[in-house]
């Protein structure tokens, strides 16, 4: 508590607002023989958070700090083993996630602000980017065991959510401005692809993904369904198609090809297991698969191909 109340007073001198932030990383990374036992390090535990979300909730962040308490957060994740949310009260933990939500979702609406606005530094872009990171370690350790089940089913769609609007123009609200004028700036053949760039983004909304495979899978195929059907419509009319319909289409291939595979560097590409227990579970609402031959081949009555008839992967 001293030193949040330290940092409310220096928050807005640059300099001594980094050197508290830096104290905070130091704290949320304590670890050895300073505690006694489990139960000291759960205890700590328990009142760094209470006092994280103590802090949080009652100011809004400045772009350094939320860049610093992302940062934080992801030491804490790290330094500290998931199942000790086990002995904490579950009102706090709850309270975690909401927050730790809240402000996931706060860093990629100001992200694609600063994805438009074109300013020197990306804090809340960096900040999104760790909290993700954060995300994946507490799905991958915090099973039915550690937590109440299903505890990430709320949280899941609105994360899932966020990211869809930080990439698609369509979902931006305006916010990201169309690529379309005669500002746009001359694609460099030399750029890397988006999916070595952000592959860090695209690997852990998938993890997220696949946690809700129910919603996300249905959410994002649909998204590719209008948005390929918005570029038809403009090529039907001889219309030039937008360029923010071309970007919408290309990271929503990004999205799904990333979610329905395991993507490692050095290994072979796989499906992941969550994908295939999803696919056995809508199974039945689906007709077989077409062979081959019966694609290839006229339908006895003449009739197209219902390609919503197909069984799951």
């Amino acid at each position: 508590q001293l030193l949040y109340r330290l940092h409310g007073e220096t928050r807005n001198v640059e300099s001594l607002c980094q050197l508290t932030l830096l104290c905070f990383s130091q704290m949320a990374s304590l670890n050895g023989e300073v505690f006694e036992d489990e139960n000291a390090k759960c205890e700590y535990l328990k009142k760094f958070i209470e006092n994280f979300l103590e802090f949080v909730t009652q100011c809004e962040l400045t772009p350094q700090e939320t860049a610093g308490f992302a940062g934080v957060i992801s030491q804490m994740m790290s330094s500290f083993p998931i199942r000790l949310f086990a002995h904490i009260r579950q009102e706090v933990v709850e309270g975690f996630l909401r927050g730790l939500a809240k402000l996931t979702i706060h860093c990629a609406e100001r992200a694609t602000l600063e994805e438009t606005g074109g300013g020197e530094g990306a804090p809340y872009l960096e900040a999104f980017e760790l909290l993700l990171l954060a995300w994946v370690t507490l799905l991958s350790e915090m099973g039915d065991d550690v937590y109440a089940p299903g505890w990430f089913n709320l949280i899941g769609p609105e994360l899932f959510g966020a990211f869809l609007k930080f990439r698609l123009t369509v979902l931006s609200g305006g916010s990201r401005p169309s690529q379309d004028s005669a500002a746009t700036k001359e694609v460099d053949e030399l750029e890397e692809d988006d999916r070595d760039i952000f592959i860090e983004h695209l690997s852990s909304i998938a993890t997220i993904a696949r946690t809700i495979c129910a919603t996300a899978l249905p959410m994002a195929c649909e998204l590719l369904e209008k948005c390929g059907d918005q570029i038809l419509n403009f090529v039907g009319q001889g219309d030039k198609v937008p360029v923010s319909l071309f970007e919408d289409f290309h990271w929503l291939i990004l999205l799904i090809g990333h979610i329905c595979v395991d993507v490692t560097e050095g290994e072979e590409v796989q499906i992941p297991s969550e994908i295939r227990k999803y696919s056995l579970s809508v199974q039945s609402s689906v007709h077989p698969a077409l062979d081959w031959n019966q694609l290839i081949e006229p339908q006895p009555d003449n009739s197209p191909i219902d390609p919503t008839k197909f069984a799951p992967i």
